[in-house]
């Protein structure tokens, strides 16, 4: 199936180019110019291998959602530092990942070694990328990039779609907006997050864009409460948030409080 042909939808038409990307490359460089690599636990390794709670933990929805089959060819667009994808290379998937920032790229090549993974990092900014490559991936892992590429959102997804072999999935994680009451509640009183000046949640307009590649596209909705996280680490608190979002996240009406969502898709 083709994508829909709709240019109403094509950000492209009716935005400017606004993304500062030499801003983005450097704020990530700074982060990971701080890093110190260490091996991840055992337990960390297996709890993306067989998720347990994929309804209570996005990043674990992520990882149920990975297709069954062996060999597996994924690309992970905005890789960072590694973490995702060392955890994919531990479930057996042969992973190339893409980053803006050199020096994550780095770290993330360090971080393979130490566990002794073999992944194909490249250091590329995914917009002046012509493409990704043609139906060569059997999975598009996108896990909190596309809301840092909102203006060109149409190019890259169209890559993404060109890039999937017919039957393949794109997986990904992203912070939404979808309720204006709860948006002017943070704004009065808000909690400090770490963000580059590019990026933004995803909201309607880009929805719109990812169904015009995806008709099909899935979503699961997490972190209504679970941003608890960001006032207190406790790990009960954290756990009975995460429970709480599951049970209530499911009812529609509680949807528009959530605070990121996992989509997922097949290319048909």
């Amino acid at each position: 199936m083709q994508p829909r042909d709709d240019p109403t939808l094509k950000l492209e038409d009716t935005h400017p180019m606004r993304i500062d990307f030499d801003a983005e490359k450097k704020y990530f460089d700074e982060i990971a110019a701080k890093t110190v690599v260490t091996r991840m636990s055992q337990a960390t390794l297996d709890r993306y291998a067989n998720p347990r709670f994929p309804r209570r933990y996005s990043k674990e929805m992520m990882f149920s959602l990975l297709p069954k089959h062996r060999p597996l060819r994924l690309l992970d667009i905005g890789s960072g530092e590694g973490e995702s994808s060392i955890l994919l290379a531990h479930c057996g998937v042969d992973v190339t990942g893409l980053d803006i920032s050199p020096t994550s790229i780095a770290v993330a090549q360090r971080r393979a070694a130490i566990h002794a993974v073999n992944i194909n990092f490249v250091h590329a900014n995914v917009f002046e990328m012509e493409d990704f490559g043609d139906e060569c991936y059997d999975v598009v892992w996108c896990e909190e990039i596309l809301h840092h590429l909102i203006e060109p959102l149409d190019s890259i997804i169209s890559k993404v779609w060109k890039a999937l072999r017919v039957g393949g999935r794109f997986i990904a994680r992203e912070p939404i907006q979808c309720n204006r009451w709860l948006q002017t509640v943070r704004r009065m009183f808000p909690v400090q997050v770490d963000a580059t000046p590019n990026e933004r949640p995803l909201g309607p307009e880009e929805f719109a864009v990812l169904e015009k590649y995806f008709p099909t596209l899935q979503r699961r909705f997490f972190r209504a409460f679970a941003r608890i996280d960001r006032i207190t680490q406790r790990s009960w608190v954290c756990r009975s948030a995460a429970l709480l979002d599951s049970l209530l996240l499911r009812l529609k009406g509680f949807r528009s409080l959530a605070g990121s969502l996992v989509m997922w898709a097949d290319k048909t």
